[in-house]
This record gives C-alpha cells, structure tokens and sequence, in this order.
C-alpha cells in the first residue's frame, strides 16, 4: 500500500524533469529560429561519447564516466555490427 504513493512521487518528478527537459529544448529552438543560429544547441543536449556521458547545459560540457552495465545498455541500441 506504500509502493504507490511513492511510485506517484517518483513518476512526478520524472514528469517534471521532462517537462523542464522538454521546454528548455522547444524555447531554445524558438530562440535560435528567431536569431538565425546554426550552432548546436546549448540549453540542455545529452551524448556519449569514449565511455562517458556528456552533458551540456547552459554552454558547460560535464562529462560523467559510465560502468560496465551502462556500457552495455548505450551498446545495445547500436546497430550490429558497429
């Protein structure tokens, strides 16, 4: 009976960070539209790259270095034979 309102807690806050996820990508690619930009975008962007997540936020790279079981599940989207 406890499991639930904790399953709404953590599925609220999952929602919200999309949400913010989400707006921030939409406002920036409005803004670039209205400036003529061709930069990539700086708001929020997520990649991988030698082992490691790369973050940038707000035109600040962080790079986050990722275990085994990450490597394997960023692997598994892959096509074969990559």
């Amino acid at each position: 009976m406890r499991a639930k309102p904790l399953a709404l807690f953590f599925l609220g806050i999952i929602f919200f960070c999309l949400l913010v996820y989400f707006g921030l990508n939409i406002t920036e690619q409005g803004l670039r539209e209205l400036m003529a930009l061709e930069d990539p975008p700086q708001a929020l962007r997520l990649g991988t790259q030698e082992g490691r997540l790369i973050i940038v936020f707000a035109g600040k790279k962080y790079s986050i270095p990722y275990g085994f079981f990450l490597k394997k599940l960023f692997q598994s989207f892959l096509p074969a034979g990559l």
